[in-house]
């Protein structure tokens, strides 16, 4: 165990790890202690020891996640030997209660390319260990939407445009935009887009670009984009 004996600082730390394609990613790792353990500083982890008193009484296991080799920012604390749930995100023994020597350090709806975990520990004595186990990685597949087709259609005629249709659990809905309301379509709305009439007596192509992005269970999708062209009708 790298996390004990007087003076020790030990870390464990995970490759990065492929999030892409999720959402509401959960992170999650048991954590247990044994021994008699001591919380000198409870409102954060304290590292770099001095070995004098009261540092050489502090024993803490922290818990960090870095998103996309970015910061690495602490989402778990224990803190001697027992979990005041209380405080979420947050173990503490000692005076403040100590219901157990275990517990689950975890954080929920991250969302990223990839994730790195990290746990850092240190005791000040060869008769404490904290371990840790289960260490976890989930997510919610993000939904999709088919491409659609692009569409042409002559100055005057109405557009047409298919239902759109992807996967996810549930089923996902649609939010879509328009680049050019000039082609007879709004900026923006929600679900299948319903046949509209468009602008007669054109002389020359109007352009409207539409992005369709799914949703489920409040997991955005990676939205898609096709064209509606309004072009001149024939002379």
């Amino acid at each position: 165990n790298p996390n004990d004996g007087g003076n020790n600082v030990g870390q464990w730390e995970t490759n990065a790890i492929n999030i892409n394609g999720y959402c509401n990613v959960t992170l999650s790792a048991n954590w247990g202690a044994d021994g008699d353990f001591e919380c000198d500083y409870p409102a954060a982890p304290a590292f770099g020891c001095t070995a004098t008193p009261p540092d050489n009484g502090h024993d803490q296991l922290v818990f960090y996640y870095s998103i996309d080799g970015g910061a690495w920012t602490q989402f778990y604390y224990v803190c001697g030997s027992g979990a005041d749930q209380s405080n979420p995100g947050f173990a503490i023994g000692g005076a403040s209660g100590d219901p157990g020597s275990n517990g689950t350090a975890a954080i929920a709806g991250l969302s990223g390319g990839s994730v790195r975990i990290r746990i850092s520990g240190a005791n000040k004595s060869n008769d404490e260990y904290y371990f840790f186990d289960n260490i976890r990685v989930s997510g919610v597949p993000k939904p999709t939407v088919n491409q659609p087709a692009d569409i042409t259609v002559c100055s005057g005629q109405n557009a047409v445009i298919p239902a759109f249709t992807g996967t996810g659990t549930p089923a996902p809905t649609y939010a879509w935009t328009n680049s050019n309301t000039m082609i007879g379509l709004g900026a923006s709305g929600n679900g299948n887009i319903a046949s509209f009439a468009t602008p007669a007596g054109l002389t020359a192509p109007r352009v409207g670009t539409i992005t369709v992005t799914p949703t489920s269970a409040g997991c955005p999708g990676d939205p898609v984009s096709f064209t509606v062209t309004v072009v001149p009708g024939p002379t």
